[in-house]
């Protein structure tokens, strides 16, 4: 649903929760609880799921494409649009290193490989 109405009581709760929550807790709370496709729902469930790993045992290129899912999990899924993910996974990684969280050679490296 997508009524003012229901965007309102959005934007109301949200505020409420930025006061009660610090960044990394709303964070966390909202990686335990995004649908990230295929039925899969939280952080460690998709980990799991896609890599058959931990979240903390995550490399940069498999934490890049499970961020890159996140506005479309099933259209941008690297099963179902190998494509898309990785076209989702370099803006992921260029953004990344335009923030400075890696290096331009890292990106440009992880962006040119295959899925994982």
């Amino acid at each position: 649903d997508r009524s003012i109405s229901r965007k309102a009581v959005e934007m109301a709760m949200s505020l409420v929760l930025e006061t009660k929550l610090s960044k990394p807790n709303l964070l966390e709370h909202y990686l335990n609880n995004v649908y990230w496709g295929h039925g899969v729902y939280g952080i460690a469930s998709a980990a799991a799921a896609y890599f058959r790993k931990k979240p903390s045992e995550l490399k940069l290129e498999e934490a890049s494409l499970l961020a890159a899912l996140l506005p479309g999990p099933e259209w941008l899924s690297p099963y179902n649009n190998p494509q898309g993910a990785l076209r989702a996974r370099a803006e992921v990684l260029r953004r990344m290193a335009m923030a400075g969280y890696i290096e331009d050679k890292d990106a440009e490296e992880i962006a040119s490989s295959p899925l994982p």
